[in-house]
């Protein structure tokens, strides 16, 4: 059996200022906030064998996905 997880990036900077961005050269990452949700999401994927990942090219998903399979291969 095979399962698919989605999981939104943390909060970003952006979303504490409200500000609405689509272009990923202009983003300025995840807030501290941010930081700690993708660490809380690294622990719940902790046990779960994952083949393979998709990321949006915005820095606050690619930074929340590197921290939530940090250690991984």
């Amino acid at each position: 059996m095979r399962l698919f997880l989605a999981a939104r990036h943390g909060q970003s900077l952006f979303n504490v200022d409200k500000v609405v961005n689509g272009d990923p050269a202009l983003d300025r990452g995840l807030s501290e906030q941010g930081v700690e949700e993708a660490e809380r999401l690294a622990g719940q994927l902790a046990a779960l064998p994952i083949g393979l990942v998709a990321v949006s090219p915005f820095p606050r998903a690619l930074q929340t996905a590197n921290i939530a399979l940090a250690g991984r291969d």
